[in-house]
């Protein structure tokens, strides 16, 4: 990481063009001088990391890879989750042309530069925000949304891998499951909740604690 986009912010304000200079310049300036852009994510950054972590084995083609799907006096549109600086965000293309490809599970990540900035592209992982640490086993909201779908019920026994609740956000839905089998003790949120994200949604118990615990 540089300093160069804060140089350029300087170079291009108003009041730097003007000659309107001083010590007292970047104190007074801080705000517009330190802000940081958000970039547009190309489908060439989303490519990136599938050639940083390409899938095992030889992948093969599928008449699905390219279907961009039909729109009635306009173009098709493909999205993406993906994390930029660990923030989740949604990427968009349009046209037939720019259709991203889909990514596979690796973990690496890619350096974005935009604008003189430095940011690191990631994958979005379905559950690494959601899913629960054995140790606490609480079950975390992956980004702001609204819960649409509530299965979770206090006391219920879950097994490994059971939908536990359903966040509606960016126009998607991501189901959080159980991380072990277990037994259901705090239910935090109602259907029609809107959270932020990292709420603890519901808390599962290991099914010996929970055994302790009653």
């Amino acid at each position: 990481r540089t300093n160069a986009s804060f140089l350029a912010r300087c170079a291009e304000h108003p009041d730097f063009v003007a000659a309107h200079i001083d010590t007292g310049f970047i104190g007074r300036h801080l705000d517009d001088l330190v802000t940081t852009p958000v970039p547009e994510i190309a489908p060439a950054d989303v490519a990136a990391l599938d050639l940083a972590a390409p899938l095992k084995g030889p992948k093969v083609w599928s008449p699905r890879d390219g279907a961009t799907g039909f729109r009635i006096n306009a173009p098709a549109v493909s999205q993406v989750a993906v994390r930029l600086d660990g923030e989740p965000v949604l990427a968009r293309f349009g046209g037939f042309d720019a259709v991203p490809p889909r990514t596979g599970k690796g973990d690496e990540a890619v350096v974005l530069f935009a604008a003189g900035e430095a940011f690191e592209l990631s994958r979005f992982r379905l559950g690494e925000a959601g899913g629960a640490a054995a140790s606490d086993g609480k079950i975390r909201a992956p980004m702001p949304g609204r819960i649409s779908r509530l299965s979770a019920r206090l006391g219920q026994t879950v097994q490994a891998g059971e939908a536990l609740a359903v966040l509606e956000a960016m126009k998607m839905e991501h189901t959080l499951a159980a991380p072990f089998d277990g037994e259901v003790v705090d239910v935090l949120v109602a259907e029609g909740d809107q959270v932020i994200e990292s709420a603890v949604l519901v808390r599962v118990a290991a099914k010996a604690a929970a055994e302790t615990q009653a």
